[in-house]
C-alpha cells in the first residue's frame, strides 16, 4: 500500500463534512449556510481533480471510472430507493408504476440527464465522471491547455447564465458547469501541494488571509444588485475558501489520526447514505418537536453533520471496497 498523504486526508474530512452541513436545513439566508453554498462542492471537486491520476489507454480509464464511480453509483441509489418511495408516498404522491418504477428507472439509467435521479447528491459521481472524460479528451489533444481553457470558461459562463436564466434544473448539468473548472485546477496543481515547499508561517499567513477574504464577501454577496459584480464576488469567495480550507489542511498535517484516515477512504459511503440520514433525522426531530419543517442552528447543523459521519464510520469499517470506490480495501484499524 502507498504512503497516504495525510494533509489530503483531513482535505477530505472537511470536504465531506462541509458537504454534509450544507444539505442540512437551516434557516434560509443565515450567513453559515451562505459561505459553505458558495464552495463545498468545487473544494470537493478540487480535491477529487488533485487526486485524479489518468492513464494513456482509454480502455484502463473506463475500468477505473466503473469501479470507482459507475457501481457505486448504481449501489447508492438502488440502496436509497426504500427510504425514497416511503418518503414520496408520505407526501401524497400517487401510488402508480410511472412514479414508482420508470420514472426512478430513467433518473438513474439516465445518470440524472433526463430526470434527477433518485439520491439527490450522487449527481457529483456522474458530474465528476464527465470531468474525467473532459481530461481523457484533452489528454490526446496537442494544444491540451488551450482545450482544457476554453472549455473551462464555457461552462463556468453557462452555470453563470443558468443561474440568472435557468435553462435547465438538471443537478449534473450544472454541478458538471460549476465545479469542472475547479476539478481542473486540482488537476493542473496534482503533487505541486507540499507542506515542506512553503514555510509555516507563510501557509498560516495565506489561510488567514484567504479565510478572512472568503467569509466577508460571503456576507454581502447576495446584497449586489449588479449580477456580473455578484459573479466575481462568488469566484472569489469560491477560491479563496478552497485556498482557506486547503491550508487548514496543511496547517493540520502534523495531526494523524486513523480516524480521519479511515472517513477520507470512506467519502464515498457518506457521500451515498448522508442525504437518507439527514432526512431519517429530520423526521424524528420534527416528530419530537412537533414542527412541520425542521431548520437547524449553526451549532445544530454542526453537531448532527458530525453524528451522521459518526453514525456511517461502521459502516465504512466493515463495507466491501466496492461500496467504497475501491477495488482494495484501504482502512486502518
Amino acid at each position: 500500500m502507498k504512503e497516504r498523504v495525510n494533509w489530503i486526508d483531513w482535505a477530505k474530512f472537511l470536504a465531506i463534512t462541509l458537504v454534509v452541513m450544507g444539505h442540512i436545513p437551516m434557516e434560509h439566508g443565515h450567513p453559515l449556510i451562505v459561505y459553505i453554498n458558495c464552495f463545498h462542492m468545487p473544494f470537493f471537486m478540487f480535491i477529487s481533480g488533485y487526486l485524479t491520476k489518468r492513464s494513456n489507454s482509454l480502455q484502463d480509464n473506463w475500468k477505473k471510472d466503473w469501479t470507482c464511480i459507475g457501481i457505486p453509483y448504481l449501489l447508492y441509489n438502488i440502496i436509497f430507493y426504500p427510504y425514497w418511495a416511503i418518503h414520496e408516498y408520505s407526501i401524497g404522491m400517487p401510488f402508480t408504476i410511472t412514479n414508482y418504477v420508470i420514472q426512478p428507472l430513467i433518473g438513474v439509467a439516465s445518470c440524472s440527464t433526463i430526470t434527477n435521479n433518485l439520491n439527490g447528491p450522487t449527481w457529483f459521481l456522474i458530474a465528476l465522471l464527465f470531468s474525467r472524460i473532459t481530461i481523457d479528451i484533452g489528454n490526446r489533444l496537442h494544444y491540451k491547455n488551450i482545450f482544457y481553457f476554453i472549455v473551462a470558461i464555457i461552462l463556468l459562463s453557462f452555470y453563470e447564465v443558468n443561474e440568472f436564466f435557468v435553462f435547465t434544473d438538471r443537478l449534473v448539468f450544472i454541478g458538471y458547469a460549476r465545479c469542472f473548472p475547479y476539478f481542473l485546477i486540482g488537476y493542473l496543481l496534482r503533487g505541486r501541494i507540499s507542506p515542506e515547499k512553503h514555510k509555516h508561517s507563510t501557509i498560516v499567513g495565506v489561510t488567514m488571509i484567504t479565510g478572512i477574504v472568503s467569509i466577508s464577501l460571503s456576507l454581502f454577496i447576495y446584497d449586489i444588485s449588479f449580477y456580473m459584480l455578484r459573479i466575481f464576488v462568488h469566484q472569489t469567495i469560491c477560491i479563496s475558501a478552497i485556498v482557506f480550507f486547503t491550508g487548514i489542511s496543511i496547517i493540520l498535517n502534523p495531526i494523524k489520526r486513523n480516524i480521519i484516515i479511515n472517513i477520507s477512504v470512506g467519502t464515498m459511503v457518506i457521500f451515498g447514505l448522508h442525504w437518507a440520514f439527514i432526512g431519517l433525522s429530520n423526521q424524528v426531530f420534527q416528530y419530537i418537536c412537533e414542527i412541520q419543517k425542521m431548520t437547524y442552528s449553526p451549532w445544530q447543523v454542526i453537531l448532527l453533520a458530525l453524528a451522521i459521519e459518526a453514525a456511517l464510520y461502521p459502516l465504512i469499517k466493515r463495507l466491501p471496497p466496492i461500496w467504497l470506490g475501491k477495488k482494495t480495501n484501504y482502512i486502518t484499524k
